[in-house]
């Protein structure tokens, strides 16, 4: 069974908007959620904004995983169990730390295709 971990963001941020990215960096690195906002902003993300992950993958020089073709759920069984994951699907991204999927709504995510995920180190 995968362990299934809602996670948000905190209250002070409740106007923000298409923070997947913001939430998945902050879960997947162990980092507030300011910081991880305040990061992305000075990489160009805009309130209220999606943002292309693959640029502070990239910066980061994370190892990336492309196109795995596996559903989220068959992703997290077979390779996501330990270490510190963000995966991609289409229009969506959120943090698997040790096997736990950490998102608001994780169960929605399982059955999609993992299009890519990055190790965070």
């Amino acid at each position: 069974m995968i362990n299934l971990l809602s996670k948000g963001r905190p209250d002070e941020f409740n106007y923000e908007r298409n923070d997947c990215t913001v939430r998945a960096y902050s879960n997947a690195a162990h980092i507030s959620y300011q910081d991880a906002h305040n990061e992305l902003a000075s990489l160009g993300r805009k309130v209220g904004k999606g943002f292309r992950f693959s640029i502070l993958a990239e910066l980061k020089g994370w190892k990336v995983v492309p196109r795995p073709h596996m559903t989220a759920e068959t992703f997290v069984r077979s390779i996501a169990l330990y270490g510190n994951w963000i995966v991609r699907i289409k229009g969506h991204v959120f943090a698997v730390v040790n096997g736990e999927i950490q998102d608001i709504y994780p169960a929605a995510s399982l059955k999609c295709h993992v299009l890519q995920a990055w190790l965070v180190e």
